[in-house]
């Protein structure tokens, strides 16, 4: 297991050198904020600009920096998933704004409006614009799949007042909304506040097995516990029967193969997506090791490590790497 290892050393050397770059950013100040939106495809080409310099040095030592994921592991399916699995019958663009009001709660709606509808390869839907009494002046958008009528995306904007709900309320709240909302067997995976409001992610488990492709995300305020953002387009697009079997090793003989400085906390299978947009029945093995946690899977079937992922704690939450 030496890659667990080799992933602690980078992760720190990142650290290192991305502290340089805010710092030379601060000095200067410009800031992130002109960096993303100055942003090209010659990013890694030699300039005069620090910031290119300074990303060309991270470049420049051959490190294999593990890829940041920002809103939890597994969120990327859906950009590598095959065909929409939904069915059902076409509905109309008003047969939508019914299903989007439904889903925001008749009772929070003020004003109604269709919007265009999408057409982006994956799930095609309509449109709709919510005005809700929370929130008057600006509308919340809420796409609906023209193929089964299913909610994919809800976004809105929230005014936060004192948080009132910790963080397994908050959690309880969007489990049973999911529910509610025909989404059974979903179980949190992963948590991240900002501005007075907590975006969960949901993963769909069956028999003790944790889903990673059928992945939902929901945004709770944590003033007043009201859904303000939904997100389903993983869970519509992957979602199928599953039935991978026994696998050909048990926990324990897998268990052998992880290093043993890997402090293991908790264990459990696990499907998980894969770039060739297949997907790897493994053991999930949460451990820690040097100080860092981490989160190793290994094939159920051949005992090869299929990722890892180093978990970073934030004060909003967490992230990976």
């Amino acid at each position: 297991m030496k890659n667990l290892k080799a992933l602690r050393e980078n992760a720190a050397r990142l650290n290192q050198d991305l502290s340089e770059l805010n710092r030379e950013a601060m000095e200067k100040k410009s800031g992130w904020g002109q960096f993303i939106r100055n942003r090209n495809p010659d990013f890694y080409k030699v300039s005069d600009d620090l910031y290119t310099k300074q990303f060309t040095e991270i470049q420049k030592t051959g490190i294999n920096y593990p890829r940041l994921i920002y809103d939890g592991p597994f969120t990327e399916a859906s950009e590598r998933a095959g065909n929409s699995a939904l069915k059902g019958a076409t509905v109309t663009q008003e047969q939508a704004k019914a299903i989007a009001v439904s889903f925001v709660g008749k009772g929070r709606v003020l004003r109604v409006k269709n919007t265009s509808d999408s057409s982006n390869g994956l799930l095609d839907t309509w449109g709709v614009n919510i005005w809700t009494r929370e929130d008057p002046k600006s509308p919340a958008y809420v796409a609906v799949s023209k193929k089964g009528g299913k909610v994919v995306t809800m976004i809105s904007s929230h005014t936060s007042g004192s948080a009132g709900l910790s963080i397994n309320e908050a959690t309880k709240r969007a489990k049973k909304f999911l529910d509610e909302n025909g989404y059974h067997g979903m179980v949190p995976t992963y948590q991240q506040d900002f501005d007075g409001t907590s975006t969960i992610n949901f993963a769909y488990a069956e028999k003790g097995t944790i889903v990673y492709p059928d992945l939902i995300k929901v945004k709770i305020g944590l003033d007043d516990g009201k859904i303000f953002g939904f997100e389903a387009g993983n869970y519509l697009i992957a979602h199928k029967v599953r039935n991978p079997g026994q696998p050909k090793l048990t926990m324990e003989e897998a268990r052998k193969r992880i290093h043993p400085n890997l402090r293991i906390t908790s264990s459990r299978t696990a499907i998980i997506p894969t770039e060739s947009k297949s997907e790897r029945f493994c053991y999930e093995f949460k451990g820690e090791y040097g100080g860092n946690r981490f989160v190793v899977y290994l094939d159920a079937n051949t005992g090869e490590e299929a990722d890892i992922l180093q978990i970073i704690d934030t004060k909003n939450g967490s992230l990976t790497m």
